[in-house]
């Protein structure tokens, strides 16, 4: 029992760190990555499941021989994620993306930033032009004003550098280090032996600023979510009303609901890149507009009035399911677009916090209602 515990607890934290990177690593690409990597998260949940029941199946009387097939087969997995993101990440679209020198177009090859153009690349300063700081402006001025507070930082910062390097009245200008553009498409350039202050838990307050509605609509996602999923929902009563024995056998209609919890989810996740229905402002709405279904849900696990139907249930969860993983997805395609390019991977990581921390406060609560 020890082992196992100890075991769960690698396996946690792995997950914790590891699902908060990618999120915020993918948040520098365009949305398109985001949706991407929230449907392969659902994706992921399914085969397990569906790979679990098979070596089940296979080898019905060899728990040990069906547990180690499994186990080698998540691990092949692994190693072959490994290589792909290290091949990803050494590719000249990434690197380029990550270093916002230029960045891709799907349809037309490579183009320019285009400043102020909205949609995944372009966002307008917080200010007017005519009032917003300079990009050129010194790291003591309130450059926190402007969507891209880090790159502002940096350019300041790039200015007082090469004042204190000149040398008889000639500036000595650097050679090595990377060029990036402001939301405002000024190039500024940073020095690899740059030593940039930084005041990180101002930074990370300012993102918040920009992206709370995001990060409030995903902690509540996530809080209605597992307030029900999925101990209250595996309690749910089988009432026969669908005829169909498979699910009258023991434990067969939990197992049922939960696949189709995944399934459903997963099918969210994947919808917004197609249909999104939702803005940055109503993210928080959808959200919080979930407690619907949860109150059906709570409705048929305690059997009020004689609870709900069958058909009816299936119903309901259908639709809470398609709403979590619809709300997840838009959150993170949506969300890190409030800030400037250079500050994405901290609204990423924001939010992945505030999802997890969803997570933890409705099983929590779920404990307390039983």
């Amino acid at each position: 029992m020890p082992s196992l515990i100890l075991l769960a607890a690698i396996l946690a934290i792995n997950t914790g760190v590891l699902m908060p990177s990618s999120i915020a690593f993918a948040s520098q690409f365009p949305r398109v990555f985001s949706q991407g990597l929230m449907t392969g998260q659902g994706l992921s949940g399914i085969v397990a499941g569906f790979m679990r029941m098979a070596t089940q199946a296979i080898w019905p009387h060899s728990l040990r021989t069906g547990a180690t097939v499994f186990f080698c087969v998540s691990a092949a997995s692994v190693l072959l994620t490994l290589i792909l993101y290290r091949m990803l990440l050494h590719s000249d679209f990434t690197q380029a993306s990550l270093h916002h020198e230029w960045l891709l177009d799907a349809k037309t090859g490579t183009k320019p930033f285009q400043p102020g153009s909205g949609g995944d690349f372009g966002r307008a300063p917080l200010l007017p032009p005519s009032t917003a700081p300079s990009p050129q402006a010194s790291p003591t001025d309130d450059c926190h004003a402007d969507k891209s507070f880090q790159l502002q930082k940096h350019a300041g910062q790039q200015s007082a550098h090469l004042e204190k390097s000149s040398l008889n009245g000639d500036p000595q200008v650097p050679t090595e280090g990377v060029h990036v553009l402001s939301d405002e498409g000024v190039d500024v350039f940073i020095p690899s032996d740059l030593d940039i202050p930084h005041d990180e838990f101002r930074y990370i307050t300012e993102v918040f600023k920009m992206t709370w509605r995001a990060c409030a609509g995903i902690w509540l996602c996530y809080f209605l979510t597992f307030l029900v999923y999925p101990a209250t929902l595996s309690s749910i009563p089988y009432k026969g009303g669908l005829s169909i024995p498979f699910l009258a056998t023991s434990g067969n209609w939990q197992v049922a609901l939960l696949m189709i919890f995944n399934v459903f989810d997963t099918a969210g996740r994947f919808l917004p890149g197609y249909f999104q229905l939702l803005s940055y402002r109503t993210t928080l709405f959808a959200g919080a507009g979930r407690a619907v279904f949860v109150a059906f849900i709570l409705w048929a696990a305690q059997g009020w009035g004689g609870g709900i139907p069958d058909a009816a249930m299936l119903s309901v969860l259908a639709l809470f399911s398609v709403s979590n993983g619809y709300t997840t997805t838009s959150v993170m395609m949506l969300g890190p677009r409030e800030v400037g390019l250079a500050d994405r991977e901290a609204a990423g990581g924001l939010l992945t916090f505030c999802l997890l921390f969803g997570m933890f406060c409705g099983t929590m609560a779920s404990l307390a209602l039983r």
